[in-house]
């Protein structure tokens, strides 16, 4: 249990040296429960009623989740760039057969 906590903060951790990304602390919010939704297994197939079933969350959310999703506060350029530099700043790349 104690590795399962560790592994949740680590996740947050990240998710927050994303924060700069994102115009205010709710599109922020919403970003960070869609990538625990991801992480609680929700697959590439799922929407928006299946990130409130699996996350538990209220049915009233359905909506603003929604939003999230069709919104342009994100700049998806640069979410792409700071994504990169997160990932690269907590795994250092490897290469296999000469391929990085």
């Amino acid at each position: 249990m104690e590795y399962e906590m560790s592994l949740w903060l680590y996740c947050i951790q990240a998710c927050y040296k994303l924060r700069p990304v994102f115009q205010n602390k709710r599109t922020f919010f919403w970003a960070v429960l869609v990538v625990i939704g991801f992480c609680c297994g929700l697959g590439p197939q799922g929407g928006v009623t299946e990130f409130v079933r699996i996350l538990g969350l209220n049915p009233d959310v359905y909506r603003s989740l929604l939003l999230f999703f069709r919104s342009d506060a994100v700049c998806i350029d640069k979410l792409r760039y700071y994504w990169i530099k997160v990932i690269l700043s907590l795994v250092s790349p490897f290469k296999i057969a000469g391929h990085t």
